[in-house]
C-alpha cells in the first residue's frame, strides 16, 4: 500500500507539473506583455564591423512614447558628418503593419518604407526594417523546444514560425528567453532554405526604475560576417516629450 501511495503522489506531482507547464505561446505572451516606460530619451552608439574587422561608429537619439494607437519611436543620427540628421520614425499600430518613414538630409525628402522593402537593410547595418517593427505574435505559431542556460541564465527555447500567408522575411525564429524575467537574451533568424542567417545576443540587460533595458545587443549576419553592436550610453524613463517629436515634419529636423 505504501509503494502504491507513493506512485499515486508520483503520477499526480508529474500529472500536475504538466497541466501548468508553460507552452510557447504563453512564454511569447509573457514576453509581448512586458513592462515597458510611456516614454524614453536614449543617447546610442552604433558600432559596424565588418568581415575584414574595421570599424564604424555612430551616434544616435532614439525617442520613444506610447500612444493609444501603439508606441511612436524617433532614431535622429547626430554623428559622423556623412549620416548625421537622417532620421528613422515609426508608428506602430495594434491592428495592421506599422508605419515607418526616413529621412535622408541629401534627399531632403521623407520616403515611406514600403511592404515589400522592409526585408532590406537599414542604412547598412545588419538588422533590416522589419527587425524594428513591432512584432505581432498571433500571426505565427510557437512551440517550446527545449529549457537550457544560456549564459548562466535558464532559458526556454522558443520556435516561432510564420503561419501560411503571413509575410515574413525568416522561415523561422528561435528565441532563448530568460526564465526569470522574460527577456530574450538570444534569437536566431533562418532563411527561406531553414539555415540560420543571422544571430541576434543581447550583451547586457539593467532594470532601471523597474524595466528592463537592453543596454548592448549584437546582430550578426553569418553570411557577409558583418556586425552591429548597439549600445545605449544613457537613458531617460518617463520624460514629458510633445506629440510633435514624432511627425513627418520633426523628422526632418536637424537636432
Amino acid at each position: 500500500m505504501k509503494k502504491l501511495s507513493y506512485l499515486l503522489v508520483l503520477l499526480l506531482f508529474v500529472s500536475v507539473q504538466t497541466l501548468f507547464a508553460l507552452t510557447g505561446m504563453d512564454i511569447v505572451k509573457k514576453v509581448d506583455a512586458q513592462k515597458q516606460p510611456t516614454s524614453s530619451v536614449a543617447k546610442m552608439k552604433m558600432t559596424l564591423i565588418s568581415k575584414s574587422g574595421s570599424q564604424k561608429t555612430r551616434e544616435i537619439i532614439a525617442y520613444l512614447k506610447d500612444s493609444k494607437e501603439g508606441a511612436k519611436s524617433l532614431m535622429k543620427f547626430l554623428a559622423p558628418a556623412d549620416i548625421r540628421s537622417t532620421g528613422f520614425l515609426v508608428w506602430e499600430h495594434k491592428d495592421k503593419d506599422d508605419d515607418q518613414f526616413l529621412y535622408l538630409p541629401a534627399l531632403k525628402k521623407v520616403r515611406r518604407i514600403s511592404s515589400s522593402q522592409k526585408n532590406q537593410s537599414f542604412l547598412g547595418t545588419d538588422f533590416s526594417y522589419q527587425d524594428l517593427e513591432s512584432r505581432d505574435i498571433n500571426k505565427a505559431t510557437h512551440k517550446l523546444l527545449k529549457e537550457e542556460k544560456f549564459n548562466g541564465d535558464d532559458c526556454y527555447v522558443v520556435e516561432s514560425t510564420p503561419k501560411p500567408g503571413e509575410d515574413y522575411q525568416y522561415s523561422k525564429l528561435v528565441e532563448w528567453v530568460r526564465k526569470d524575467n522574460f527577456v530574450p537574451v538570444k534569437a536566431e533568424m533562418y532563411d527561406k532554405t531553414g539555415k540560420v542567417f543571422k544571430i541576434l545576443t543581447v550583451e547586457k540587460i539593467e532594470n532601471i526604475n523597474g524595466y528592463w533595458i537592453v543596454k548592448k545587443s549584437i546582430m550578426e549576419n553569418l553570411r557577409t560576417k558583418h556586425k552591429t553592436i548597439l549600445e545605449i550610453i544613457n537613458i531617460k524613463i518617463n520624460p514629458n516629450l510633445p506629440d510633435k517629436y514624432f511627425t513627418q515634419r520633426f523628422l526632418e529636423k536637424d537636432i
